[in-house]
Parts: C-alpha cells; sequence; structure tokens
C-alpha cells in the first residue's frame, strides 16, 4: 500500500499543479483579449495606408511597357520565348513560358477603369466599364457570384 502511495507521489512530481500549468494559462481568456476579425482587418487597412509599408518591401514599380495593355499576363505573353518555338503545331505557344526573373512593374487600368463597388454593394452592382470581356459578364451576370 505504501509502495503504490509512493509512486503516485513520484509520477504527479512531473506535472505541475494546476495553479501553475502553462496550459491553464494559455486557455484563460482576459476580457477583452480577443481581437475580431474587423479590428484586425481595420489595423490591417491602417498599417497599408502608411507611407512607411509601402518601401518596406524594397521594390520599386513602374508600370510594364506591353502592347498587350490591361490583358498582359508575363508568363503566357512572353514574346521571347515564344519566338525562340521551332513551331506552333503543337500549340506550345499556348502554354504558359514565365520569364527567369519575375517582373517588377504593374499592368497599366484600362482607361475607362472606375474604382470598384465596395461590398455588399458589389454583389448586386459593378462597373461595365471594368469588365474586359462583356460576353462572359453577360452570360454569368445573374447568377450573383
Amino acid at each position: 500500500m505504501e509502495e503504490d502511495q509512493s509512486k503516485d507521489r513520484a509520477s504527479n512530481e512531473g506535472f505541475p499543479a494546476g495553479a501553475q500549468s502553462e496550459i491553464l494559462k494559455e486557455t484563460t481568456a482576459d476580457s477583452g483579449a480577443w481581437s475580431t476579425q474587423a479590428a484586425e482587418s481595420q489595423s490591417e487597412k491602417e498599417s497599408q495606408k502608411s507611407p512607411l509599408s509601402k518601401d518596406q518591401n524594397g521594390y520599386k514599380w513602374k508600370l510594364c511597357n506591353v502592347t498587350a495593355g490591361p490583358d498582359y499576363i508575363p508568363c503566357l505573353d512572353n514574346v521571347q520565348a515564344i519566338k525562340k518555338l521551332p513551331s506552333t503545331n503543337h500549340y506550345e505557344h499556348r502554354e504558359r513560358h514565365c520569364p527567369a526573373e519575375a517582373p517588377t512593374c504593374l499592368v497599366p487600368l484600362p482607361q475607362v477603369y472606375k474604382q470598384p463597388v465596395r461590398w455588399p454593394r458589389s454583389r448586386e452592382q459593378i462597373w461595365y466599364s471594368n469588365v474586359p470581356h462583356t460576353k462572359l459578364a453577360d452570360v454569368k451576370g445573374h447568377q450573383n457570384w
């Protein structure tokens, strides 16, 4: 009997008491300690507005000098790689040919582009001039997605 009690004491020595347990400390919530998704979103928006965050990444963005305009896709519109292909018989020119170094430029907006409608109004309303493929908008427009 005494041996069983001494074994129990020895096994309990490895575990801290309930008040000292880190697990209990981590799971107890202080009043107001949990931030909401809205609060995190607001703080993210504020950090993006500050001028320091724009230069933090070290990139200097310029407009891409492309003939494709707003439809430019670096991996699909890589004219240099497409010119090196022996033929277009196998439709290899339709495959992705990403440049060796990723471009650090911004694709220019279309001239008639307007700032998007904010959520939740954007579920029912979009600027038609912002939709480059109007036939797709006609087909999918009623689906509300």
